[in-house]
């Protein structure tokens, strides 16, 4: 968590929940670890302003390298996977390929859906300002995902011409895993011949 600049991480054992406190906007720039292919980037308002076609100001992008190009690919590819068959299904656009994850916190006080295509990430929050419960069946992947997805039908209308497909980087390993492509990389190996085999040991994201 250090690693992805995530501050006042809590000492207690329930932070493998996601227990700690981020906003929409920090959550973005966590996300583009996974996004931009292991490069986490500092979100910013303004790129440039030009007076009379002349540049007067620019803004210096800050960003860190997190992990590699193949690693953060494997983790598209699972969170491609929750959009298409696990949680984030209500997320899904048909023509373009999107990966993101749904949350939902205790008593449904939040809801939530983080997600990106091959070039925009989105980040959609569900909640009240006062921090009471919504209705107990708010959850993200009931209002947060929908959203999302409508917000990316636009987004096609608009630019048709958005790039729609993830670029696979060097370092993959394609396997199939019980009719199924799965990617894996030298850091996570593929399972042996014998597991690929074997229905009982098939690979659940």
């Amino acid at each position: 968590l250090k690693k992805f600049h995530i501050k006042n991480i809590p000492n207690d054992l329930s932070i493998a929940l996601g227990t700690m406190s981020v906003s929409p906007l920090e959550l973005a720039q966590y996300y583009t670890s996974f996004s931009n292919y292991g490069v986490q980037v500092v979100p910013h308002l303004i790129s440039s302003i030009d007076k009379r076609n002349e540049t007067i100001y620019e803004k210096k992008e800050i960003s860190y390298p997190i992990t590699t190009p193949a690693q953060s690919f494997i983790m598209t590819s699972i969170l491609r996977d929750v959009v298409k068959r696990g949680t984030g299904r209500r997320a899904n656009v048909r023509g373009i390929e999107l990966a993101g994850k749904t949350g939902t916190t205790n008593n449904n006080i939040d809801a939530w859906f983080a997600g990106y295509s091959p070039t925009i990430e989105t980040v959609v929050w569900f909640g009240n300002d006062d921090n009471t419960p919504m209705y107990h069946r708010e959850t993200g992947g009931r209002v947060a995902g929908p959203a999302f997805a409508n917000y990316f039908r636009d987004v096609l209308k608009l630019y048709p011409q958005v790039k729609r497909k993830f670029d696979v980087p060097d370092g993959i390993i394609e396997v199939d895993v019980n009719g199924r492509k799965e990617y894996f990389s030298d850091i996570s190996k593929p399972p042996r011949t014998e597991q690929i085999n074997n229905p009982e040991e098939e690979l659940v994201f």
